[in-house]
């Protein structure tokens, strides 16, 4: 049985979204405190997913996931505040989220 290990080094990836760019596509004000909490969220796991060879940009299907997956967490938690952030896993917006991140991801040719 081979020993391997998991890669759960965060990205160095430029070129996230901002919260200008999910102000803008939620339409929810960038002041909103959670509409940060969700995008935190959604970066991170991005990050956490590419892992730490990816270091180019992100881009822009990685981009447009993320943020559909930020606004799903973000409408996911005002409609039920008591909800956490993780107990929206398995969403359609992730699902999608993470075959976008798991196509750019790098992986090393043997």
């Amino acid at each position: 049985m081979s020993d391997s290990t998991v890669d759960v080094s965060r990205s160095a990836a430029t070129g996230w979204p901002t919260i200008d760019d999910i102000a803008a596509y939620t339409g929810v004000p960038k002041t909103d405190v959670m509409l940060q909490v969700a995008l935190d969220a959604a970066i991170d796991y991005g990050s956490l997913t590419l892992g730490d060879r990816y270091g180019g940009p992100v881009t822009d299907s990685i981009k447009h996931a993320c943020l559909d997956y930020a606004g799903s967490i973000y409408t996911n938690r005002i409609g039920q505040a008591d909800v956490a952030v993780e107990a929206y896993l398995g969403s359609t917006p992730l699902s999608r989220y993470r075959r976008i991140l798991l196509a750019n991801r790098y992986t090393a040719i043997a």
